[in-house]
């Protein structure tokens, strides 16, 4: 594309990393849009997170970049992880761990050289026909009537429809308010690459599913101090490709101020390896590539607002929220977060679509990504204060997860109602029982689901539709909307459903097609609540029930049993929800409420 700058683009994105360039490159390949990434620096260049969960490889399918990056050079393919925190034996698990043992079929993603791989993002971005301004710096935004007024460094602005930021961890130049800490963990990683180490799949023990075929895992292990990483990274070396291994540590600075533990030191980090389980058997040969060592925050913070409909502005990526990295999330979130954010933008423009519609697609890319977020840390957290179980007296581990923040969002609550804890979270967690009950029951997750969870009504309790409440129909964003992806449990879940996704991850590329991609456009959906209320609880036709609840209550009050014996779980599981939105009232067995209520109908 040209290298002059235009006047005015559709789309002004701020900030070329992946969210960036898969926002770009998604708009790019299905609209007509003018769309321009300005990036302050130029490509490539360094960044943290080598190592990559596998949401991501769908993601790069869907943009048409994925061949490209299974072709490249900087990559290794990653089929799960090795995880060793309670001093006993290291659990191993492949991604989507259950439903591989169904269908036999791996599911995978990548390693990679960060710096290339963001580069060769941006580059397919610019190929699909975005402008790309490399070392531009967006100094300001200002809203104007009908667009927005973007200054770049040396004066010049640029008008636009829409604003982007993309640009990673730093308080956004849309959103009013600071970004806020996620969770009270403050952490700092540490790190550096070495030539000569095994790779994870070597471990030759029976735990050690990877050790047959040869397939990488990452793998993460924990130390009084914190907890170690160990990736292969391919880096390049006097003019050749070399697998070398990414060796970190992840702790909290008040630890590197202790005698004989600045691990910024390359003597004290090495004899710090030396002592992580797993790791220091895997890096017994290991020599660093050169001394210098990298350092990042690894602070998980959050943006009070992720979007504007009416000042059309989004964030993107670590833009909106930045989450602790020990399961690889962060490329693959960025992503997933880009593609719906192209829905997003594509929905604002559809003149077929009602206002209403768009404000409602608009809101739920704000509200249920504000959810997972703080649903995700909590499910972190959790696993921290497990692993602060076995080091009492350590500076990093006594001040893990030890509390609920009881400011999380009701949508946080909602969304603790009706998903199940990240698999891969729960199989590590549990020893790969997969029970919630196996979960300590003091940790912030459990704690914040007690919160979250109403109770369920007793069986003569009589259930009824709220005065006033009401049903609409409207679309709406099913997110995260991880193509390829199950739920935790296929209860519910169609054999040729199951069966198209093993086809699919069997060849992304070619079977590409197997599946549909759920941010292609927004879904029909109903939407629940009652006067008064700034939120709702929303419904998407075959997945949980609520309109067949609400017919089920249009009628008048009802017992629990009489529902009990109509209704399955996950339709029982949406009173709870409307229970806590206030549109059901529950009132115990001697104490009925009048008579009923009239509703629209369901029809």
């Amino acid at each position: 594309m040209s290298r002059e700058i235009g006047t005015h683009y559709d789309v002004v994105i701020m900030g070329g990393g992946p969210g960036g360039s898969t926002l770009a490159t998604q708009l790019a390949r299905t609209t007509d849009l003018s769309v321009a990434i300005f990036d302050k620096v130029k490509f490539p260049r360094e960044h943290i997170g080598e190592s990559l969960a596998h949401p991501s490889t769908s993601a790069m399918q869907q943009i048409g970049v994925l061949d490209k990056v299974m072709n490249a050079d900087f990559t290794v393919k990653k089929y799960g992880g090795i995880f060793y925190w309670d001093g006993t034996e290291p659990t191993a698990g492949f991604f989507d761990h259950a439903h591989w043992a169904e269908d036999g079929q791996s599911r995978f993603a990548f390693h990679v050289n960060r710096e290339d791989l963001d580069n060769l993002l941006l580059r397919h971005a610019e190929e699909q026909g975005v402008h790309v301004f490399e070392e531009t710096s967006v100094q300001g935004y200002t809203r104007l009537p009908g667009g927005c007024e973007v200054r770049l460094a040396g004066g010049r602005t640029v008008h636009g429809t829409f604003f982007v930021d993309a640009s990673g961890r730093r308080n956004s130049i849309t959103s009013p308010q600071r970004r806020q800490h996620l969770s009270a963990y403050r952490n700092i990683a540490v790190w550096q690459h070495y030539t000569g180490c095994r790779h994870g799949y070597s471990i030759d023990r029976d735990w050690n599913i990877f050790h047959d075929g040869s397939k990488s895992p990452i793998v993460c292990s924990a130390f009084e101090d914190g907890w170690g990483w160990f990736i292969p990274v391919p880096k390049k070396i006097d003019g050749r490709w070399v697998v070398t291994h990414s060796i970190g540590i992840v702790t909290v600075p008040e630890v590197l101020r202790e005698d004989g533990k600045d691990f910024t030191d390359p003597d004290v980090f090495r004899k710090t390896i030396d002592r992580i389980p797993l790791i220091r058997d895997l890096a017994t040969d290991g020599t660093p590539i050169r001394r210098k060592m990298s350092t990042a925050t690894n602070y998980s913070m959050i943006n009070d607002e992720f979007v504007n409909f009416d000042d059309k502005w989004l964030l993107v990526g670590d833009a909106a929220y930045f989450v602790d990295p020990l399961f690889s999330s962060g490329v693959a979130f960025a992503m997933h977060h880009a593609l719906s954010a192209a829905t997003l933008i594509r929905t604002a423009v559809d003149p077929n679509i009602p206002e209403q519609y768009k404000r409602d697609v608009w809101t739920d890319y704000d509200r249920e990504w504000h959810a997972i977020a703080e649903t995700y840390s909590l499910s972190i957290d959790q696993w921290y204060h497990a692993i602060g179980e076995n080091h009492p007296q350590s500076v990093y581990w006594k001040s893990r997860g030890n509390t609920v923040d009881l400011g999380v969002r009701e949508e946080t609550f909602e969304i603790l109602l009706s998903t199940a804890m990240d698999a891969e979270l729960l199989r590590t967690m549990t020893k790969h029982s997969y029970a919630a009950e196996d979960l300590d029951p003091d940790g912030p997750y459990v704690r914040a689901l007690g919160l979250a969870d109403p109770g369920e009504p007793g069986d003569d309790d009589v259930v009824r539709i709220a005065e006033g409440a009401t049903m609409r129909e409207s679309l709406g964003l099913d997110l995260p909307g991880f193509k390829g992806n199950l739920p935790p449990v296929s209860f519910g879940v169609p054999a040729e459903y199951r069966d198209a996704v093993a086809r699919y991850w069997s060849d992304p590329i070619a079977h590409g097609d197997a599946l549909p991609s759920p941010m292609a456009s927004p879904e029909v959906c109903h939407r629940f609540s009652v006067p008064g209320a700034d939120r709702e609880v929303r419904s998407f036709p075959d997945q949980d029930g609520g309109v067949v609840v609400w017919k089920a209550l249009s009628s008048g009050p009802r017992t629990y049993r009489e529902l009990r014996g109509e209704l399955n779980e996950i339709q029982l599981n949406f009173i709870k929800l409307l229970m806590r939105a206030g549109v059901v009232e529950v009132a115990t067995a001697g104490t009925a409420p009048a008579g009923p209520v009239p509703v629209p109908s369901a029809d």
